[in-house]
């Protein structure tokens, strides 16, 4: 279930996000976001239109020191996108 419009966090108006990788179903973004009071250098993953958030469920269940962090999503061109360490 997608979640509640709240549970989003939000890129602020004026953000530098700066594409850093592309491959054939994401694009992927650097940017800075302030997330639980700090301002944090996150990677926002971003799905092309016919792509599913598998990926979303498998990584709020993994707690690794090898593996991103997952820290929420956001809305990015009207779709849902990852916020990752």
């Amino acid at each position: 279930a997608e979640p509640m419009s709240n549970d989003f966090l939000k890129i602020p108006p004026g953000a530098q996000m700066e594409q850093i990788g592309q491959g054939g179903q994401a694009v992927v973004y650097s940017c800075s976001l302030e997330i639980d009071g700090v301002n944090r250098k996150v990677a926002i993953k971003s799905y092309g239109a016919d792509c599913s958030m598998d990926e979303l469920e498998t990584l709020r269940r993994l707690d690794h020191p090898n593996i991103v962090t997952f820290f929420g999503l956001v809305k990015l061109n009207g779709r849902q996108a990852l916020v990752l360490e």
